[in-house]
């Protein structure tokens, strides 16, 4: 008997609250006018889950993924000094098991052969069926590597994937079988309609102990700037994410798939109460083009870009733009005369927001048609015809920093803490400027405006505000002329590339 009494008055405490909280949202409705809640009691939150659950579960996969052992090989030529029988001297010099392991050969057979055996690894996801035919739904990473892929239903049938094709810069991919009859599937739903606070379900094979249903809300949308993807749109939820949830489903109150659960932010290796999916009209199109061509062919245009902040914009007098930091040789943009220092403001009619935008809306345009990118060069609106190309794994290069060994003929530039002289041509070979005019930066003081800014020894500045810059004297001019109060905008060339930097006064 007294077991029961602190469970009946805890009910009623329950009841009790949900009461008060009825009447807390009446008065903040008479306040702020919000729509009557549809929810009218716990219960009808619970049925709301049920249903949901039900409709989406029968869709929801685990997915396995076998790789086998491999043996690694690789070849030393005869000067380098590991080029060395690694069982000389040794006991199992004679053994051929040891042999073939380690590799044969010595000194004067010409190379060795070294070996290194990858044991054999598994892993475990989650995916979503959303063609009864066969097409699976995952996380590029989930199948990434692997050489034998199954797929596990919640009713106990298992079948062997036939194909799997994923996109990394997306972390999206498709996985295929062959079913004997249709299986349950879902439909993608419109992820741009979720709104923070929106409830939401996420659906997957956590920890591998099978499917599993774990509810949240929408935190925040368009995360991005997290590292986990070259393409970051993230819906942010509280719905419970652990390790093997990726590629599951992360589900509306219509059962509709609005996104794909990918990663966790964690301090402790599982659930911290944040995690991401990538939206479902981001992966739909990815989806679409895996099924189509197998592969994601993303259109470019050759630059390296630079995101302006609202001051530059301010400064340079735009409400929009992205810089062009490099141009790499032989691309579209260099075909299309396009220059490092460059302001895209539109591009195909489309503005150009910020970095990632224009980038990614580039990528979704066609290869080998012709656009026209919208310039601001030199405070003057130049249109260039720019013919896009299909990106290929070797688009852009690396950078080498070089040194600088400037002459002591720097002085001081204003208070804004570095020192700075006249490009000569011998600096400029040195720095790889070609036949650049500027004034290059020879040092920069630490702990100051121009160390807070970014600023390094051997950056050449080309302009400052709209003023080109030829000397140190036209910088001394240009920088006494401007209020560093406010913030000085200087265009500066580092190892080939342009940058725009503000930088304030001390």
């Amino acid at each position: 008997m007294n077991s029961s009494r602190p469970s009946v008055f805890w009910l009623a405490a329950l009841v009790a609250g949900v009461g008060l909280g009825a009447l807390v949202t009446r008065w903040t409705q008479a306040e702020n006018a919000l729509p009557q809640t549809i929810i009218k009691s716990p219960q009808d939150l619970s049925e709301a889950f049920r249903t949901v659950s039900n409709a989406a579960l029968p869709a929801i996969v685990a997915i396995e993924t076998r790789t086998k052992a491999k043996i690694i090989q690789d070849q030393v030529a005869d000067e380098d000094e590991s080029d060395s029988d690694p069982l000389e001297g040794s006991p199992f010099a004679d053994d051929p098991l040891f042999r073939e392991f380690f590799g044969r050969g010595g000194r004067g057979s010409g190379n060795f052969r070294r070996q290194f055996r990858v044991p054999p690894s598994q892993g475990a996801g989650s995916g979503f069926v959303i063609d009864g035919s066969g097409v699976i739904v995952t996380n590029a990473h989930v199948v990434a590597g692997a050489d034998e892929v199954t797929v596990k239903f919640s009713d106990g049938l298992e079948l062997k994937a036939e194909k799997w094709m994923g996109d990394s810069v997306t972390d999206v991919a498709v996985v295929l079988v062959k079913p004997d009859k249709p299986l349950p599937s879902v439909r993608f739903g419109d992820s741009d309609k979720m709104q923070v606070g929106d409830w939401v379900l996420a659906l997957g094979n956590p920890f591998d102990l099978g499917t599993t249903v774990t509810a949240g809300i929408i935190s925040a949308t368009d995360r991005k700037g997290l590292d986990i993807n070259a393409r970051e749109h993230f819906l942010q939820t509280d719905a419970a994410i652990n390790p093997g949830n990726s590629g599951g489903a992360l589900v509306n109150m219509n059962a509709e798939v609005i996104g794909i659960n990918t990663a966790i932010s964690t301090r402790s290796g599982g659930y911290d109460g944040v995690g991401f999916a990538i939206p479902a009209n981001q992966a739909r199109q990815i989806v679409e083009k895996l099924r189509k061509d197998g592969t994601v062919n993303r259109a470019f245009m050759g630059v390296q870009l630079q995101g302006l902040t609202a001051q530059v914009k301010k400064a340079l007098g735009v409400n929009s733009g992205v810089a062009v930091e490099q141009v790499i040789p032989g691309t579209p943009a260099a075909k299309a005369g396009m220059m490092p220092g460059d302001i895209i403001v539109n591009f195909n009619g489309q503005p150009a927001k910020d970095r990632p935008s224009l980038q990614e809306y580039v990528e979704t345009l066609e290869p080998g048609k012709t656009y026209v990118a919208d310039i601001l060069r030199d405070g003057e609106s130049v249109k260039l015809d720019v013919t896009l190309e299909a990106r290929g794994s070797d688009a852009y290069s690396s950078i080498t920093p070089r040194k600088d060994n400037s002459e002591k003929s720097e002085k001081p530039v204003a208070k804004l803490g570095f020192t700075a002289q006249t490009l000569t041509p011998e600096i400029a070979e040195e720095l790889g400027l070609g036949d650049a005019k500027g004034a290059v930066i020879v040092q920069v003081r630490p702990n100051t405006a121009a160390a807070q800014a970014g600023l390094q020894q051997g950056d050449l500045i080309v302009r400052v505000g709209k003023t080109r810059v030829t000397s140190l004297e036209d910088l001394q001019k240009a920088v006494a002329a401007g209020n560093s109060q406010e913030g000085i905008l200087l265009q500066i060339r580092r190892n080939n590339t342009s940058t725009f930097v503000l930088i304030q006064g001390e």
